[in-house]
């Protein structure tokens, strides 16, 4: 059925289309287009993951191709809704309605994935003061609240701190 459509795309495009459209569509940016488009309805990565059946959830990321200034929005709406935790989150609460939006649009220009969480820093405007050191301390760094593909990074790479500590204290005794 999907290869059908494909052999009429062309002919479609040209009637119904401007002449501007890249007619060049495969089912493998199909793909990428239904990830987005699930990615921008709020579908979390994990279930993207599983519904594509990729056994790596980084892989998804590939596939999403929201726009910079989507995402900011999608962000601003979410700590607006009280599903996003973090030091600009809590400092919102105590700010008038009205100058809610305005704060959030200046605020938030850029939204960058950094595993366990979110950072709204503008890296144009000046560099990460943290260096890239990203915790909950910090003003840029926010985090989606529940969501379950963050708390598994957060877990996997306490795990890992911990396996690395765990190893240079038995390198350490074992040197002395």
């Amino acid at each position: 059925m999907f290869t059908t459509f494909l052999r009429y795309f062309p002919a479609l495009a040209a009637e119904y289309a401007s002449s501007s459209i890249e007619v060049d569509f495969t089912s493998h940016h199909f793909r990428h287009t239904l990830n987005t488009l699930l990615d921008e309805g709020g579908l979390s990565d994990l279930l993207q993951t599983e519904w594509f059946g990729r056994t790596n959830p980084r892989d998804t990321k590939a596939y999403q191709h929201t726009s910079r200034e989507k995402r900011a929005l999608m962000l601003r709406e979410d700590i607006k809704k009280g599903l996003v935790g973090g030091l600009l989150a809590e400092q919102l609460k105590v700010v008038p309605v009205e100058v809610q939006d305005a704060i959030l649009k200046a605020r938030i220009q850029a939204v960058h994935d950094v595993g366990t969480g979110i950072c709204v820093h503008n890296f144009s405007q000046t560099p990460c003061e943290r260096h890239l050191q990203c915790s909950a301390d910090c003003k840029d760094y926010v985090w989606v609240k529940d969501d379950k593909g963050r708390l598994d990074e957060q877990k996997r790479q306490y795990a890992l701190t911990a396996l690395a500590r765990k190893n240079a204290e038995k390198q350490l005794s074992s040197n002395k």
